[in-house]
């Protein structure tokens, strides 16, 4: 059954998790979760629709549960920011 802020499917939460820890489908810098805005928040600003992924993060199951290093769109453009630094130094 689907929730409103919770789109996958019920049962499939912990092959998800598993992917987000790393631990099958291994990728070498790891997985990033974010959360699509609704429909209805495409029009708030950019500030209050990562206000409302960090609140959904932090008290949705099993997503709270997470490494918040790795969930969130802020979290996803530092890590990726730190990434092309790094390759444009080694240029």
């Amino acid at each position: 059954m689907l929730t409103k802020a919770d789109l996958v499917p019920e049962g499939e939460h912990d092959s998800w998790i598993h992917i987000l820890e790393n631990k099958t489908h291994r990728l070498h810098h790891g997985y990033y979760a974010t959360r699509l805005p609704a429909t209805k928040e495409m029009e708030q600003s950019w500030e209050d629709t990562r206000k409302l992924e960090k609140k959904f993060f932090q008290s949705t199951q099993p997503w709270n549960k997470v490494d918040r290093n790795r969930t969130g769109v802020e979290n996803l453009v530092g890590a990726l920011s730190v990434r092309l630094n790094r390759m444009i130094e080694e240029m």
